[in-house]
């Protein structure tokens, strides 16, 4: 995943991460991806894939670097 950790990729303010009340502290790797295969609503938005760097959400600076503003 281009360095990143899955825990990047976990959207914290989607409503059924506040719903489901994680603590991501307790789960693995492997059950947070478990949990946004059963719900992508838990993925942060946008995922932009550039050659090998991915940005998850929205994150001005980041856009600007790669030159997709």
């Amino acid at each position: 995943m281009a360095g990143r950790s899955v825990r990047d990729f976990l959207s914290r303010r989607s409503r059924k991460f506040r719903e489901l009340k994680l603590d991501t502290a307790d789960l693995t790797d492997d059950q947070l991806i478990e949990l946004m295969v059963e719900d992508p609503t838990l993925i942060r938005r946008p995922l932009v894939v550039v050659g090998e760097q991915i940005i998850a959400g929205f994150d001005r600076r980041e856009f600007e670097e790669i030159g997709a503003d």
